[in-house]
Parts: structure tokens; sequence; C-alpha cells
């Protein structure tokens, strides 16, 4: 039996339209208005930019902005004209209009873009998604609400905080390739600077 070879990349989306694949060297921030605004106490970040490992070249990320379970606030642009939710259309084609819509999340929406390939078909099970203090799974990332969704399946938010709260994504059946999209949120429950890591984790077998 031969022996599957398997990639995963991650990608985060822009506001351009485009993606940015990512490693350990880039960061993702969650910022105020503007890339290195802070984010007051108790709020939700407006803003998501990606850099370098020395925060340079930032680029804009889409901002998926929690409301409350069942509800984010996602920012249309001009990139993108018109961007179809639920049957509505919502933004004019030329203007930035940031917009409160009900869970699921359209997939081209999510800030990330995990992509997983073989060689031969595979089956991927027990994904979950998770932020932690960058060095202990289990250990909270310290000083923040962290919520997230799926892109097109979660109908509510997990908080998605240490491994033991991770959120739980779909099993896909066999295939030569698996996409994910993941949307977070982040609110810091004290001042100061913060910063983790993210973590995407899946089984998989041959078929």
């Amino acid at each position: 039996m031969s022996v599957a070879h398997v990639s995963t990349l991650l990608n985060v989306q822009t506001q351009e339209g485009h993606e940015v694949t990512v490693d350990d060297l880039e960061r993702l921030w969650l910022n105020g208005l503007q890339f290195g605004d802070n984010v007051p106490v108790g709020l939700y970040q407006h803003s998501a930019f990606v850099t370098e490992q020395d925060d340079s070249d930032p680029i804009e990320a889409h901002n998926v902005e929690y409301v409350d379970n069942t509800h984010a606030k996602v920012d249309v642009f001009p990139w993108y004209g018109r961007a179809i939710y639920g049957g509505d259309f919502y933004g004019a084609p030329d203007t930035h209009s940031p917009t409160t819509v009900a869970l699921p999340l359209l997939v081209e929406l999510c800030q990330l873009h995990v992509l997983i390939t073989s060689d031969i078909p595979i089956q991927i099970t027990s994904a979950k998604f998770y932020a932690y203090d960058g060095i202990t799974d289990t250990t909270p990332y310290r000083g923040i609400d962290f919520k997230a969704v799926e892109g097109g399946v979660s109908t509510s938010w997990t908080s998605a905080n240490g491994s033991s709260q991770a959120l739980v994504c779909q099993n896909h059946s066999s295939a030569l390739s698996h996409e994910y999209f993941i949307g977070v949120s982040a609110s810091p429950t004290s001042t100061g600077d913060k910063q983790g890591k993210l973590k995407f984790l899946f089984t998989y077998s041959q078929s």
C-alpha cells in the first residue's frame, strides 16, 4: 500500500482578493481601526493584517468581528464588488461597508484558509483549531477572549482558547485536496500587548 505524501498550507485571505501563504515567520495582527491601533478592553478588533516577523509590510486581511454568539461583522470592500449573503446584496460596489450578518460566514470572507493536499486520496477527521499561549497547547492565550468559526459551517462562535476548548471542524471524505476556512475574533480582557499562537490539527487516513 502506498503511503500518502501530505502537504498543508496556511493562507491569509486579503482585502485585495488574493491570498498570502504564511508560516512561523509571519504574524497575524488583530487591531483597532488601523494597523497597530490598540483594541480597547472589552471590545473586538476592527481590522486584521498579516506581516513579516519584524512586523514590516502589513497587508490588510479580511476582518471578522464578533457581534454575538450567532452574528459577525464583516468588511465588504470594492475589490469584491458586492458580496452575496443569503441571497441579499451587502455593500455598494465602490464603498467599504462593514455589515453585520448571521452565521455561517461566507468562506471568501474568513481570514484564514487551510489547504491540505496529498498525492493519493485521504480522509480528514478530528480537525480542530485553537489559540494558545505559544508554549503549551492547553494553556489559553492569556488576557484575550478569543473566538473562532468555521466558514460555511459554524452557526455559532466557539471560544477556542486553549486546546481543550478547540473549534471542532467538519470531517472530510476521501479526496486529493481539502479546504477549511476559519474566521477569528479577539477582545482584550486586560491592557498591554498580547502575543500567542494559533494551531490547526487534523488526522488523515487513506481510503
